[in-house]
């Protein structure tokens, strides 16, 4: 008898022990559990800055609206090898560009152009560029209000003399060669100035 109240004793004690390491792993996997929860809530994303004022000038610049202009994406890369990109990007102005059209650049041939990109015609480039290019913001109610004078002269970055008529309803810009062009699209404004789309490339002999 005393025999078979040491087995059963000895067999309860095994279940107690059996039942208490069940519960202390439980116990282990549930703390797991909650850690793991823990580690995979996402961080807030970090706030946003807004945007410079400096950047937005720089965006809403001449040499922006020439670059995103689809009339004028080769007068825009003649602008950088000129060198005036960061003129007409990062200056003050106002300035005012006539920026002639891609399909007035083609009008000169290809040779004329092979001439301009040409690095023993670097001079030639800046100057033909700058020929378009004046300060002071002469938007298209500027001109049409200085023309009822009379004939508008201006002197661009060159010191090319510009000299701006109206015939019907045409403005027109003629330098000093007699070279003429007849603004297209006008009033292209940027923070730093505006820019009008001509249909010839002025400043070349």
């Amino acid at each position: 008898m005393r025999l078979r109240y040491t087995f059963l004793f000895a067999l309860i004690s095994i279940l107690v022990i059996t039942s208490c390491k069940e519960s202390t792993d439980k116990e282990v996997a549930d703390s797991d559990l909650e850690v793991d929860i823990e580690e995979v809530v996402p961080e807030e994303p970090a706030e946003k800055k807004p945007p410079s004022v400096e950047s937005l000038r720089r965006s809403n610049s001449v040499m922006a609206r020439l670059m995103s202009n689809g009339d004028c994406k080769t007068f825009a890369s003649y602008v950088v090898s000129a060198e005036l990109s960061e003129v007409l990007l990062n200056g003050e102005g106002p300035i005012t560009v006539f920026a002639p059209s891609d399909a007035a650049i083609a009008a000169l041939g290809e040779e004329t152009t092979k001439d301009l990109l040409n690095s023993e015609s670097k001079a030639l480039m800046s100057s033909a560029v700058r020929t378009h290019v004046v300060e002071g913001n002469y938007d298209s109610v500027t001109i049409t209000q200085a023309l009822k004078q009379g004939r508008v002269n201006l002197t661009s970055l060159s010191g090319e003399k510009l000299s701006v008529t109206r015939s019907g309803n045409n403005i027109y810009i003629t330098d000093s060669k007699g070279n003429k062009a007849k603004v297209g699209k006008s009033d292209i404004n940027g923070t730093n100035g505006v820019v009008h789309v001509v249909d010839a490339f002025l400043g070349l002999d």
